[in-house]
């Protein structure tokens, strides 16, 4: 299995870093700027997302044929993925099985180190805005699925990303807008409470931007991802592609598409329930009144529930394979 398999191994049996308390969750004590917890609800969540990925798009990667075409098999190469900020590691896993012949990196400030894995999977723990020129030119294909609101520079990210994969390798990028759609899909801002149209999900999303902007992260980073790639210089056959996902159950028809919608919708619902305690650390360290904070909180989680605002969330694809 080559350098690749030995690297990855000695830091997957390595102690795992210290992780530190913020106001009642477990975050890696690496880089303050991810914003998002590393304990056990949180790698929970993160599984949810991911069933709520493959059954949006029907696939556990996309665009399919790319990244079987990179990973198609070739006598004396051997293939390699890197999933990077691979959390919970369930789509480092899933594609380990399904590609037994590819060595698979699960990369990760904190990555979940008790999940039974294949032995063509391994998981690394480190920061990867430290650089990565150990694993230079080492991958068919680099995942990387809700890590883009994390930089701080997209032009150093991106070269990074380039530097991860061989010449034709394919890059796949997922991140979530930090804004909904209502269901003629136009975005809806934030109003004051008690004003019409006001929504307590919606203005707490909105709040959790705000935060992560000034830790230096990118909240509008699902919208920016295509131009980021476009403007690296280093990638070809760019691609792009939005797909809306309901949030709860509310489709009534009885046709198979309507259940696989309502399915999803309520998989995202739950993982947005998840999501609003997962940044109320972040935004009671930006300073917000920890009581107000978590009324906002009880209030969002109360309306998600009702099902009685009707909302889209975006997420964004981008592909593209290295020059």
């Amino acid at each position: 299995s080559g350098a690749l398999s030995k690297t990855t191994m000695a830091s997957a049996t390595g102690p795992q870093s210290p992780l530190r308390e913020v106001h009642g969750r477990m975050f890696n004590s690496q880089n303050s700027q991810y914003t998002l917890p590393s304990d056990q609800t949180e790698y929970e969540r993160l599984d949810k997302q991911h069933l709520m990925h493959k059954l949006a798009l029907g696939a556990l990667y996309y665009p399919i044929d790319l990244v079987q075409a990179a990973l198609e098999p070739v006598d004396g190469e051997e293939k390699a993925i890197m999933d990077l900020g691979t959390g919970s590691g369930i789509w480092a896993v899933e594609m380990a099985v399904a590609f037994p012949n590819a060595q698979v990196v699960g990369f990760d400030l904190a990555p979940q180190m008790n999940r039974p894995r294949p032995p063509n999977c391994h998981f690394e723990q480190g920061d990867f805005t430290q650089g990565l020129g150990r694993f230079a030119g080492q991958f068919d294909v680099v995942h990387a699925r809700s890590v883009n609101q994390g930089m701080k520079n997209h032009v150093i990210y991106m070269h990074e990303l380039a530097l991860l994969l061989k010449p034709g390798g394919v890059l796949l990028m997922i991140d979530g807008y930090l804004s909904f759609t209502d269901t003629a899909y136009r975005n809806v801002n934030p109003v004051p409470e008690g004003t019409p149209g006001h929504s307590y999900v919606v203005n707490l999303l909105a709040s959790a931007g705000v935060a992560m902007k000034a830790r230096g992260g990118q909240p509008e980073s699902a919208v920016l991802q295509r131009g980021w790639v476009d403007g690296c210089g280093l990638f070809e056959n760019v691609g792009s592609r939005v797909v809306y996902t309901p949030i709860g159950a509310w489709y009534s028809g009885p046709d198979p598409n309507s259940r696989r919608l309502n399915t999803i919708g309520a998989t995202m619902r739950d993982n947005l329930l998840s999501f609003t305690g997962a940044i109320r650390p972040m935004l009671i360290s930006h300073g917000l009144d920890p009581a107000r904070v978590d009324y906002e909180i009880a209030k969002a989680a109360e309306e998600v529930r009702s099902g009685n605002k009707r909302y889209y969330t975006q997420w964004h694809y981008c592909w593209a394979t290295k020059k």
